[in-house]
């Protein structure tokens, strides 16, 4: 589970926002889980690609070359958006 943090661009003294990437090994794919987003919005789909690009580096740098361990092939799994709890009044 990779929780991300966006800065909020209009008020860059706010809190900002959080959204999550789970590398999901059970069901071969990384699920992304925004509360305030959905698969149709832009902005969340870029970042997502770029978040699975970036663990699928590390993967390759470190976990996929450990010696003696059988490790599941995640560069062909893909994004998909749950969809689920939202947040009201945003």
């Amino acid at each position: 589970m990779f929780p991300i943090h966006e800065a909020n661009e209009n008020e860059p003294d706010a809190a900002g926002h959080w959204f999550t990437v789970v590398l999901n090994l059970a069901d071969k794919e990384f699920q992304v889980i925004d509360s305030l987003r959905t698969s149709g919005t832009q902005s969340l789909v870029l970042k997502a690609h770029m978040v699975r690009a970036k663990i699928i580096t590390l993967w390759k740098k470190y976990t996929a070359k450990h010696n003696g361990c059988t490790v599941p092939n995640i560069f062909s799994y893909e994004l998909r958006f749950i969809s689920g709890y939202r947040q009201f009044g945003m």
